[in-house]
């Protein structure tokens, strides 16, 4: 079986005040038919995170919500013999708000019924994996899947081949999810932050990033951290806080030449690290320098969009000054 990594978004959507969450169940459409889960879906090719969840909860619920905050990334993998794939599942949960619509049933789509459930009651269902670990529910294996494969829909927010031709003409549709640590020590003037040079072969003028890189296939978000920052740096992260995530999409060229049409996902997290003078670990790799540089250097590095993204998801004064 191939190996593909997909990427989804979901809602933990509580229409009342209490603990009480809307749940959909899978319809025959789904390779996971008859389980439950968390309204959402898969991500479209360049689509941003945030809209994906607002579009899938419209489609599923009839709701208009809005994302508060990413809570969760959680990940699974699952084998599909039937589409010839095993899936490597990154599933992005949202708090999100409503703010209109009126609660219905999808119709004629990958859900069906829909529950307004609270813990004891949702806890009854033949819960997803994921939507047990989201809301600290006892998992249950899943057994074997009986798909009805002359309904089931095409599987969505696989990246590469799968999403067909590229949106500018020959380019190659490439899906990347990342995981990355914003790490600062000091205080003041004496702040610092930990910061990245991409190799030469890797191209672009924006040389300077924060360290991390793609997940595996079938690496969870913890681990991907913990490895990533580890090669690329050699320190240990102690501690790590999920702060969001950052979207990107454009078209250009793979060190390799290839024109794609790229889609990175970067999420992001606040770490703390150990001790120690950075070096780079892995040989041969995207990465040429790790450093702490002083917040007054930083602008004139010329770091990439990343950087600025992860400060203003901090609410760190410095994004303002580094700009887009």
């Amino acid at each position: 079986m191939r190996a593909v990594q997909r990427l989804a978004a979901y809602a933990l959507l509580r229409p009342g005040p209490g603990d009480d969450v809307v749940l959909v169940e899978a319809s025959r459409r789904s390779d996971l038919a008859g389980r439950w889960f968390l309204p959402g879906g898969g991500v479209d090719h360049g689509e941003h995170p945030d809209d994906a969840v607002v579009r899938e909860v419209a489609e599923e619920t009839g709701l208009r919500v809005r994302p508060e905050r990413l809570v969760q990334v959680l990940t699974d993998v699952l084998d599909l013999p039937h589409r010839g794939v095993q899936v490597h599942t990154v599933r992005c949960v949202y708090q999100v708000a409503v703010v209109g619509g009126r609660l219905r049933p999808e119709r004629d789509g990958s859900s069906e019924q829909l529950a307004v459930l609270g813990p004891a009651s949702a806890a009854r269902l033949p819960l997803a994996p994921y939507v047990a670990r989201a809301l600290g529910l006892p998992e249950v294996p899943l057994g074997p899947l009986r798909p009805d494969l002359d309904a089931l829909q095409p599987l969505s927010g696989v990246g590469g081949a799968e999403q067909g031709p590229g949106v500018a003409g020959d380019a190659v549709p490439r899906l990347r999810i990342g995981v990355y640590g914003l790490a600062l020590r000091g205080t003041g003037p004496a702040e610092q932050l930990l910061l990245t040079r991409l190799a030469d072969h890797v191209g672009g003028e924006q040389r300077w990033t924060l360290p991390g890189g793609g997940l595996d296939h079938c690496e969870t978000v913890e681990a991907g951290l913990h490895r990533e920052l580890h090669e690329e740096t050699g320190l240990r992260v102690e501690a790590a806080e999920l702060l969001g995530l950052s979207s990107t999409h454009f078209t250009g060229r793979a060190p390799t030449g290839q024109l794609e049409d790229f889609h990175g996902v970067r999420l992001v997290h606040r770490v703390a690290v150990g001790d120690g003078l950075p070096r780079v670990v892995e040989v041969g790799g995207s990465t040429a320098e790790a450093r702490w540089v002083p917040l007054a250097e930083v602008a004139g590095l010329g770091v990439g969009t990343l950087v600025h993204d992860a400060l203003d998801l901090l609410g760190h004064p410095l994004a303002r000054s580094i700009g887009e």
